[in-house]
C-alpha cells in the first residue's frame, strides 16, 4: 500500500477501508509519510468529506 494511493483514492470521492486509514496513520506518525502527504489528505477529506465509518476508523487509528 502507498500513501500516494490512499490520497488518489479519497480525492476521487472514494470510500477508504479501516486498513487504509490505520496505514496512513502508522505512516505518519512513524515518519514514513510526510507532512505534505497528510495535508493532501486532509485536503481531500474536507473536500470530498468522510463517511461515518470512515470517521469513526479514523478516531480510533488516532486513539491507539
Amino acid at each position: 500500500m502507498r500513501a500516494v494511493d490512499v490520497i488518489a483514492k479519497k480525492r476521487d470521492g472514494r470510500v477508504l477501508t479501516r486498513d487504509e486509514i490505520g496505514f496512513i496513520i502508522r505512516g505518519y506518525t512513524d515518519g514514513d509519510v510526510a507532512d505534505y502527504q497528510m495535508a493532501a489528505l486532509l485536503m481531500a477529506i474536507y473536500l470530498r468529506g468522510m463517511s461515518d465509518d470512515e470517521t469513526l476508523a479514523l478516531t480510533e487509528a488516532m486513539l491507539h
